[in-house]
């Protein structure tokens, strides 16, 4: 089964659950003005099926999860991750480089540009290069988790909401999910999530 990497946003935590999070999940927390993430490693037949399964156990835990963090990255950043120079990233950005695929456009053109660095390791791997075998969420992935955790904040529909994410068919960068039939009220209006993303 594949292992995921993915960063949550996360309610502050005793020393005690701290502990159980950094056990459960391999995880690495941190905390920024404030803000608590936690960088976890879960396996899953999907990547929002991990994410589940990661959301259901911390709040088993009595963690509450706000949002799933895009791993947003710099050329500096990107070039001290891969062990390259930082032209060989500015080559790849503006399409000097000869590759088989294209660099991916930034997430954010902010200050020289922000990649997702999910996005980054799809090209160095199809550019040849050995990056670790743990998965990250694609755009969609990250859209899809975002619409969970949001329907669990929403107590009149989010049992609806949550239900229809997960059920529907969901195509994620390598696999298939299985596509369930989902039925609902008559005035219930259905979205299909999987494409809007």
């Amino acid at each position: 089964m594949p292992e995921y990497e993915l960063t949550f946003e996360l309610s502050p935590m005793t020393d005690e659950v701290q502990e159980q999070v950094i056990d459960e999940f391999d995880a690495v927390l941190a905390e920024h003005q404030g803000v608590t993430s936690a960088t976890l490693t879960v396996e899953g037949r999907d990547c929002v099926s991990a994410a589940r399964k990661a959301m259901d156990t911390l709040e088993q835990f009595g963690v509450a999860v706000s949002r799933l963090i895009d791993d947003l990255v710099g050329k500096a950043q990107i070039a001290d991750r891969l062990g390259v120079s930082r032209q060989a990233v500015g080559l790849w950005t503006s399409g000097q480089r000869q590759v088989t695929t294209v660099f991916p456009a930034p997430f954010l053109t902010l200050g020289g540009g922000l990649w997702r660095w999910a996005e980054v390791v799809q090209f160095v791997r199809s550019a040849g290069y050995v990056v670790d075998d743990i998965e990250l969420p694609t755009r969609r992935e990250v859209q899809l988790i975002g619409g969970i955790l949001a329907a669990r904040t929403d107590s009149a529909n989010g049992a609806l909401v949550t239900a229809m994410i997960e059920r529907l068919a969901v195509t994620t960068s390598d696999s298939m999910t299985n596509a369930y039939s989902v039925r609902a009220a008559a005035h219930a209006r259905l979205t299909d999530f999987s494409l809007a993303a």
